[in-house]
């Protein structure tokens, strides 16, 4: 009986207990990889959709044909402000100029303080940045829709925006220039 007890008291042994920790720390290896991930990918969502939910609001006043200090603009937009360092800030604007400009030329001035910024956006996400190599971004900064059709104005193709996330992750958001539809691809 006492060799029975003395047995039971000894416990795990060196290697058992060496076999458990490397066992434990892969698998948290894994989880901490895998959750990453996630939260990645998650940010880059969250970031498509406020986007898109903007692009929406800039075309929903310009049906609506709100006005804007007091004064009936030609068009609503989002303006993509390339001066921002970390590439994440954006402008919903109104064109509130004498005359729209068609050719999409001077569309708004960038200075902050300006009368046809409506607001002054950012993507939420650190991680997440718009991709000026795009090639529709690379010509043009804006979408402007007219009021009060809530047209894409100055475009002949779909508008491409491009966000890119950390880790290589991507999301696509179209603007098609007939109908107006703001979708991610």
């Amino acid at each position: 009986m006492k060799k029975y007890i003395s047995q039971m008291l000894h416990g795990f042994t060196l290697p058992e207990v060496m076999v458990t920790v490397v066992v434990l720390l892969i698998l948290g290896s894994v989880a901490t990889v895998s959750v990453s991930r996630v939260l990645a990918s998650g940010a880059i969502d969250r970031s498509a959709r406020s986007l898109i939910s903007d692009i929406k609001k800039a075309q929903t006043m310009a049906l609506a044909g709100v006005e804007s200090t007091g004064v009936s603009p030609f068009q609503y937009g989002i303006y993509f402000d390339r001066a921002d360092p970390d590439g994440r800030r954006y402008i919903l604007y109104a064109n509130q100029d004498d005359a729209p400009n068609m050719d999409g030329t001077a569309m708004i001035d960038t200075n902050p303080t300006s009368d046809d910024q409506v607001e002054i956006l950012e993507l939420n996400e650190t991680s997440v940045a718009f991709d000026f190599s795009a090639p529709d971004l690379d010509q043009d900064d804006f979408i402007a829709f007219t009021v009060p059709s809530g047209r894409v104005e100055g475009r002949t193709s779909n508008l491409r925006i491009v966000l890119t996330g950390r880790g290589g992750s991507s999301r696509v958001i179209i603007v098609d220039f007939v109908s107006g539809l703001v979708y991610e691809e």
